[in-house]
């Protein structure tokens, strides 16, 4: 029997059905890559998720406007709040 990932059981339960892009986000935060804290999913993985880059080379950047547009077709916040539970229920492998 295949046991389910407890995070995904989490973010499962946490949105139901008509908030799909909640769990889906809530299940990118369970799946964060290279991260070795729950500190650092959430001050790394989420924000480079959810959040756009200024544009532009760092001399050269563009207006301030530039970092509201958001990488995830739901609002930045929403995005962020979803990861942020995924991160929280992380499962880090032991090294």
């Amino acid at each position: 029997m295949v046991q389910s990932n407890p995070c995904y059981t989490f973010c499962n339960g946490a949105w139901g059905m008509s908030e799909p892009s909640m769990r889906l986000y809530c299940k990118k935060g369970c799946d964060a890559d290279d991260v070795d804290s729950i500190d650092q999913c959430k001050q790394d993985f989420c924000p480079s998720l959810c959040i756009k880059d200024e544009l532009g080379e760092d001399d050269d950047k563009k207006g301030k406007w530039t970092t509201i547009f958001a990488r995830a077709p739901i609002k930045s916040d929403d995005c962020l709040d979803a990861c942020y539970a995924g991160c929280q229920n992380i499962v880090l492998d032991d090294d």
